[in-house]
């Protein structure tokens, strides 16, 4: 309000000097021809309607002023209340991009009993890293606790029962966020199926059968992609690593090399999600 009134006396001290100025020429104005015809009091109205247009026109500049420079303001507040919404949506996109991936990394490490007695220390850290995620995506679901035993079919069984909560949460919360979710389950997938591809004594049809279902879980993850807004760059990396696993598909044998190579393209990858 101190601001209004400090233009408002503004626009009237200039408003003043014109009509100074005015009176000073007055008498010169009336040898114009135009007062010729008019009388005194004629003259006199004219003199105070021209006044009166000047400071309406005035005081129409001051709102005009006002109005704009309040929009103005309310408008980069808003721009700023914009960015931080955005800043927040984008760090939960990527916590759910990470969970589905840590998810799909927990359950390969079941899939072989001796990569699981081999990893036990890494295992109950991807644990404790799902239920820190599960906090920060607001999923408002029970902490995963150790399996009984260690019977796969049970870990199997937890995994899938958490994956069905979080999907029908998500559901909820937004398509964005399921996209985000399923495109990080299918990167986490990839390390797991090319791992036991590689395993000696797995047939070419088991090798091909396997790759090729990650190949497909990859196209149906392209119904999401509208709901995916990540860089093309990241497009481009995800889609290089479903172009290697279908050539692996039609392969053979999976060496170590092969699977060390790709294990570097999908670590790389996830950096861009911390």
């Amino acid at each position: 309000m101190g601001r209004f009134w400090r233009a408002a006396i503004s626009v009237t001290g200039i408003a003043g000097v014109g009509a100074l100025v005015f009176l000073t020429l007055y008498k010169k104005w009336l040898d114009l021809p135009l007062f010729h015809p008019l009388s005194q009091p004629q003259t006199f109205v004219l003199m105070l309607v021209f006044l009166g247009l000047t400071f309406l026109a005035l005081l129409s500049m001051l709102v005009v002023y006002m109005w704009s420079r309040r929009s103005r303001v309310l408008a980069r507040v808003e721009s700023a209340a914009d960015g931080d919404s955005s800043g927040q949506a984008d760090f939960m996109r990527k916590r759910c991009f990470i969970l589905g991936y840590t998810l799909q990394l927990y359950l390969g490490m079941h899939l072989d009993e001796t990569v699981r007695e081999a990893n036990s220390m890494t295992i109950t850290s991807l644990r404790e890293q799902i239920n820190h995620l599960l906090l920060l995506c607001d999923l408002s679901m029970a902490p995963m606790g150790t399996p009984q035993g260690l019977d796969q079919d049970k870990v199997v069984s937890q995994v899938c029962d958490i994956d069905r909560n979080i999907l029908a949460k998500l559901e909820v919360m937004g398509t964005t966020r399921r996209a985000y979710y399923v495109n990080g389950k299918w990167l986490g997938l990839c390390l797991p199926a090319v791992a036991a591809a590689k395993v000696q004594g797995v047939s070419p049809g088991e090798i091909h059968n396997l790759l090729s279902l990650v190949v497909e879980r990859y196209e149906d993850n392209r119904v999401f992609d509208r709901h995916f807004p990540v860089s093309r760059d990241i497009q481009a990396r995800l889609e290089s690593i479903r172009d290697d696993i279908a050539r692996l598909s039609a392969t053979d044998a999976v060496d170590d090399g092969v699977y060390e190579a790709l294990s570097a393209k999908v670590l790389g990858l996830m950096q861009e999600f911390d």
